[in-house]
């Protein structure tokens, strides 16, 4: 590796005020943002068309109808890109470079609190409004960020106070007496006892107070000036502010008023023609064009503010000045050229960036000449039904007149010779071929190729859409698409520049440590302890189709997170701020800003002792499950066996209770038997019992005599 080579001994000789100040102006002379410019035209031609002033071809007579296609596309384009930005919680993002910062967590309370102060301080939502509006309407939409001394009085009473207390007030610095009254006040003299006359007064001061502050605004086209053959901001040799100054407010800046009683006042400025096309609608004719005030406070001085590269020391190195002049080019007088600090930043954004050059196109440069023809033809199109709803007639009235037929209002008569002397006679109408209509749809879309805005309201696309819904889808993703790469260049360009300058200038600005709260959290705000070179990454929203499908991939990152974290623990796959980043995009997506209200940060804190991991558990939980079960199958064997033991005693119980039975009816039948045999015997002995009777009976009767004997 080759050593640099030295600088040339000697120079160029050092520059002296004067030649400084004839840089300065031709640098200005020559700037991009002359009103003499080609970009000057464009801008002009980008506020007539967004404004729907008139081409300048009209006809006497004829509609006047201007359509403003550039307008609608703008607007259309305009709420998509602000929702982009706007709907994320911290729209920049700051990181530490060093393992210290980056352990401490600095980059996020530095994400928090510049975020938090952009929103809030500085006005974010109206500011990004203004800007992203005039990037879509001009080539080119600077703003400017600064440090300014704010001087203002402040006014406070005092009473009762004494002659040394009065004193040692009014011999405060920037302290300055209004009113002062005196009075007495009768005392006891602690020597003698005596009561003495004591005077004291009451005083109304005026008390300066002087601070540092940092401010941010867009600047319109006419103020701002740039070198012609720059192509970014960081390499133009010369980037600049012109614009209107009172007095006062250069005095605050540390001019001394001898200085400003020399300054020509001037009012032309404002009327630079890009400036009166921008404000024709509004501006009063009653304005008091080029008069001044009565209090030189308020006088106004043509002022140029910026970064000037100029070897002023004759080093041979074109250094970075920051210079402040007052006047026009042809009188300019330098009021300071110091070594440029942290105090002023000028930004750029570009809608469609051309390469090589700094200055691109907005939207009104593509769509312009679209703007003419689409209004041309709708004005065929009312000039055509005018003429039906309120035709011509022809009338006799001795030959043609010239001058009413070169009157070409609806209804204007045309004096011919050959009509009847009795009737007016309607002149034809030709209707509007077919192909006119055709033509304005063709027009459409040209229109939507060139941005990229679908045309939803148009009827074939609806029966398209509802069609096909893959014609639909992809109609959007188109649009879609077209709308993030814008955003890119957005996010990219000027407004990651815009968030790399604050921290530069809230330092420069020596803002004082402060604690805001968030939502549900207080954030510490000191620049002292940022990084002199954050790196910067502005996060830039997406549609709602393709937020769905984020929160859909991001709930998978968060589920293989858990897992990892649950399985190896933190510190190996996966950590619990990494899930904290997770949730917070989610929630980001969402649109709910406030994650601590949802989610607590672990960043910081000490992890809790770990337990056992989920597979452990469910180990333990399967063994426990398993004795329980063993348990229970013994319960359930012991229960059967006691049941089976309890029907072996009661079949026993019945077997004996059925051989009893069977013993008690067998003794039954035989006692039967017995009975039986013993009846039957005894009407066997009844029946000889009788029988013998009988047989007594009849011997014991005497025998019958015997016949002829």
């Amino acid at each position: 590796m080759t050593a640099p080579a030295e600088m040339p001994k000697g120079g160029p000789e050092p520059l002296d005020e004067r030649e400084l100040t004839e840089i300065l102006a031709y640098e200005v002379q020559n700037s991009l943002g002359e009103e003499h410019t080609q970009v000057a035209d464009r801008q002009r031609q980008a506020d007539e068309r967004y404004r729907g002033a008139e081409f300048g071809n009209e006809i006497e007579g004829r509609s006047r109808v201007v359509m403003r296609v550039s307008q609608e596309t703008i607007e259309w384009i305009k709420p998509a890109a602000m929702s982009r930005f706007f709907d994320n919680e911290n729209l920049a993002h700051y990181g530490d470079e060093s393992e210290e910062g980056s352990a401490a967590g600095v980059g996020t309370r530095m994400t928090r609190s510049i975020n938090y102060y952009f929103r809030e301080k500085l006005g974010g939502f109206n500011l990004f409004l203004e800007w992203i509006s005039a990037a879509l309407l001009y080539p080119h939409a600077p703003v400017k960020l600064w440090v300014e001394r704010v001087r203002e009085p402040q006014f406070e009473r005092f009473a009762g106070l004494s002659e040394d207390e009065l004193e040692a007030l009014l011999q405060m610095p920037d302290v300055e007496p209004i009113e002062l009254t005196q009075d007495a006040q009768e005392l006891q003299d602690p020597q003698t006892g005596l009561p003495v006359q004591v005077p004291v007064f009451d005083v109304r001061i005026k008390r300066w107070r002087s601070f540092p502050r940092m401010c941010a605004a867009g600047m319109p086209p006419e103020e701002f000036l740039i070198s012609a053959d720059a192509r970014s901001i960081a390499s133009a040799t010369f980037v600049g502010h012109r614009r209107l100054m009172t007095k006062g407010a250069l005095a605050a800046l540390g001019i001394s008023w001898d200085v400003l009683e020399q300054l020509p006042t001037d009012t032309d400025v404002s009327w630079d023609f890009r400036k009166e096309t921008r404000e024709a609608d509004t501006r009063s004719s009653f304005g008091a064009s080029g008069r001044q005030r009565a209090d030189k406070a308020s006088q106004t001085v043509c002022v140029v503010e910026g970064h000037l590269r100029a070897d002023r020391d004759g080093d041979g190195y074109a250094e970075k000045l920051h210079v402040l002049a007052a006047g026009r080019t042809n009188n300019f007088r330098l009021l300071r050229a110091d070594y440029a600090d942290d105090v002023l930043a000028f930004v750029d954004l570009c809608s469609i960036p051309m390469p090589y050059q700094f200055c691109g196109y907005g939207f009104v440069d593509l769509l312009a000449d679209l703007d003419l023809l689409i209004s041309t033809l709708y004005r065929l199109r009312l000039d055509n039904i005018y003429q039906h709803n309120d035709p011509r007639h022809a009338m006799r009235e001795g030959g043609v007149d010239l001058d009413s037929y070169m009157n070409r209002e609806p209804g204007a008569p045309v004096f011919t010779e050959g009509a009847p002397s009795e009737e007016i006679v309607p002149l034809p109408v030709a209707p509007l071929p077919p192909w006119a209509q055709e033509m304005v749809a063709d027009l459409e879309d040209v229109r939507e190729n060139r941005s990229g805005v679908p045309r939803y309201n148009q009827s074939r696309f609806t029966d398209a859409q509802n069609t096909t819904a893959t014609a639909s889808a992809q109609v959007t993703a188109a649009a879609n698409a077209k709308v993030d790469l814008l955003v890119r260049i957005f996010a990219e360009g000027g407004i990651k520049d815009f968030f790399v300058a604050i921290p530069k200038l809230l330092r420069a600005a020596a803002a004082k440590p402060e604690r805001f709260r968030i939502g549900d959290e207080w954030v510490t705000f000191d620049p002292n302890e940022w990084p002199e070179a954050a790196p910067v990454s502005v996060q830039v929203g997406v549609s709602a189709v393709q937020t769905e499908q984020q929160l859909v991939r991001l709930n998978s990152i968060l589920e293989r997170q858990t897992q990892a974290l649950a399985e190896w623990g933190p510190g190996y796959m996966a950590a619990p701020e990494q899930l904290y980043h997770t949730v917070s995009d989610m929630l980001s997506l969402m649109g709910k800003r406030n994650v601590g209200r949802y989610f607590l940060d672990p960043r910081g804190k000490e992890l809790p002792e770990r337990g056992p991991s989920p597979e452990q558990i469910k180990v333990e939980a399967d063994a426990e499950q398993g004795a329980a079960q063993v348990k229970i199958s013994a319960g359930k064997l012991e229960i059967d066996a006691g049941e089976t033991q309890r029907r072996l005693d009661l079949t026993e119980r019945k077997d004996q209770m059925e051989d009893a039975r069977e013993r008690e009816r067998i003794a039954m039948e035989e006692r039967v038997r017995v009975y039986a045999a013993d009846q039957q015997y005894k009407a066997a002995m009844a029946q000889v019992e009788a029988q013998k009777e009988v047989a007594a009976a009849k011997a014991a009767q005497p025998a019958p005599a015997a016949s002829g004997a």
